[in-house]
């Protein structure tokens, strides 16, 4: 049998002194912290609020960005600035597919009162279905026309700025229920132990 070469002896000798298990001690070892249930229920928590918070600003910047481009008086049809501004609102809902919108359409006093619960009915209802037309889910959207009920500017009724479409975001997001977080790092503390 050929006894090996010394270089060889000593490749074997610095290699598994290199691998011992006291080099990756601090990997593997008990000394390295590990997060608790009650951290990862913070951070969670943390976490919801800030992207809750970007995607509702959003959702309002849009809206302001529509009622900028008016309806025609009478009218229900989208002008072209408009289907601009619902593709941005579009993309904005399948980013965030647990938000759930409410179209609410609104009206000037100019008319008669049935006259304008249509009108702000099919104008809310325009929205939606162009929404729809672009992938969003139905079951994720929702309108009222509320006509002339509720002006913004109640001293002036037949001012322009109470014609207008409301964009409200009435479920943002399925949030992850803090103590359900914190159970689920609980088998891991406990293996983190038993390892110790």
């Amino acid at each position: 049998m050929k006894k090996p070469k010394k270089n060889q002896a000593t490749l074997g000798l610095v290699w598994h002194s290199w691998c011992s298990p006291g080099r990756f001690r601090g990997l593997h070892g008990t000394s390295r912290p590990r997060s608790s249930g009650k951290v990862v229920e913070k951070t969670v928590e943390k976490t919801v609020t800030v992207v809750d918070t970007v995607y509702v600003e959003q959702v309002q910047e849009l809206q302001k960005s529509f009622n900028a481009t008016q309806f025609e008086q009478g009218k229900t049809a989208l002008s072209d600035d408009a289907k601009e501004v619902l593709f941005k609102l579009v993309e904005v809902m399948k980013q965030t597919p647990d938000m759930k919108l409410k179209v609410e359409g609104h009206t000037s006093s100019e008319g008669t009162d049935d006259v304008n619960q249509l009108l702000s009915e099919a104008r809310a209802k325009a929205v939606v279905e162009f929404l729809i037309s672009r992938g969003i889910e139905p079951e994720r959207l929702s309108y009222e026309g509320l006509g002339s009920s509720r002006p913004i500017n109640a001293e002036n009724p037949e001012a322009p700025e109470n014609r207008r479409t409301e964009f409200i975001v009435t479920d943002e997001f399925v949030e992850a229920e803090p103590e359900a977080a914190a159970e689920e790092t609980a088998p891991e503390a406990a293996e983190s132990e038993q390892k110790q």
